[in-house]
Parts: structure tokens; sequence; C-alpha cells
């Protein structure tokens, strides 16, 4: 007989997001949590990872605004972990076809050089109602002392089937 594993690891998460919509507003605000244990560690057991989130997004004629922050908790070897992120968005939908829309996103890590943040202009350009092209500049800014030439462009074709 063959036994198959339901978890490689088994560890156990659970999640989850609620919303409420006020659609004549064009308001949508939500808050999500994710626990779970990644991983177990010989000194000191099982490792927790906890993630609490909340969102909000606006639309109207076209226009729209979205943000999320994240802030997690993460169980190390070394301690505990803890870590935040996010982003603020806007996009104005132009023509049917066009869709220009401006980014910051940021993160707080552990230790200073893992701390960025970025500055995204780009467009969608819609070629059917099921298929989008994407294209962004991201301008990457860390702090002074971990500064890189690492800014970039993507390109990004999305299908829906």
């Amino acid at each position: 007989t063959c036994a198959l594993p339901i978890s490689r690891d088994d560890n156990k998460a659970l999640g989850g997001r609620a919303g409420v919509e006020l659609a004549p507003q064009g308001l949508e605000f939500g808050a999500s949590v994710y626990r779970g244990n990644y991983a177990n560690d010989a000194a000191l057991g099982t490792l927790n990872l906890t993630l609490i989130g909340a969102d909000a997004a606006f639309r109207s004629s076209g226009f729209e605004a979205r943000g999320e922050i994240v802030t997690a908790s993460q169980d190390a070897t070394g301690g505990e972990l803890n870590k935040t992120g996010g982003y603020i968005q806007a996009a104005y939908l132009v023509t049917s076809k066009l869709e220009p829309v401006i980014r910051f996103s940021a993160r707080n890590m552990p230790g200073e050089s893992g701390d960025q943040s970025r500055l995204s202009l780009g467009a969608s350009f819609y070629i059917a109602a099921s298929s989008s092209v994407r294209v962004a500049y991201h301008f990457n800014m860390e702090k002074s002392a971990f500064a890189a030439d690492n800014n970039a462009i993507a390109l990004q074709w999305n299908i829906i089937l």
C-alpha cells in the first residue's frame, strides 16, 4: 500500500477576509487575518506566522483609488520578526482602452537593508474584454546606505480564459 501525505510537513494554517462594499458610494473596506505554523524547529518547536491586513478602495466614473497595509509577526530561531508593508494606488480609465496608473508601495523589514519603497508609473491597455497589456516603470528607493541601481520596467500580458 502507498499512503499519500495530506501535508508535506503537517503544518496547518487558517486565514480569511471580511469586507463591506457600499456600492452607491463606490467604497469598499476589508480586513484580513492569517495564522499558521510554517516550520518546526528542534529547539523552539512550532514556528508561527501571523498576518493582519486592512484594505480600502474607492471607485467613481472611471477613477479608482485603493490601498492596503499588512503587518506580519513571524517566529524565528533568532526571535520574533515583525514586518509591515503596504501600497496606495490610483488609476483613471481615460478611454475604454487606456488606463494610466500610479502606485506607491513600501515595506519595513527587520534590519534596515530590507526596508524599501517603490514608486511605479504605468498604464493598462485593454485589447479586448478578456485581454490587456500592462507596462510600468518602477523607481526603487532603498535607504541610502543600501541604495542600488535597480529601477525596472515591467511588461505584463493578461488573458482571461
